[in-house]
């Protein structure tokens, strides 16, 4: 595993028990993306880079990642940005 995007990462802290847990995870390039800025300020310990961006629209090329995480952010959206989230998690992850 090479790149991983963790998409509405928060604070970290997901990714901080993944690494405890995963060893294939501690030699991968982790980029976190989240809209809400203090979040990203604490998780900058836990990642290569963070993103401020709008999750449904990732500030990524197609097929450039490995693999894409996401905990407990969907619930947040309604359909249509549901529907546009998942498309975009199909766009930027590797076959």
């Amino acid at each position: 595993m090479e790149t991983v995007a963790d998409v509405g990462c928060g604070n970290g802290r997901t990714i901080k028990r993944l690494l405890g847990l995963n060893d294939r995870l501690k030699t991968a390039a982790i980029i976190g993306f989240d809209i809400y800025k203090p979040y990203l300020v604490k998780a900058k310990t836990f990642y290569h880079n963070v993103v401020l961006c709008d999750v449904r629209y990732l500030p990524l090329r197609s097929n450039s990642v490995d693999l894409v995480l996401s905990t407990e952010l969907i619930e947040h959206l309604d359909k249509a940005d549901s529907l546009r989230f998942l498309a975009e998690f199909d766009r930027i992850v590797r076959r």
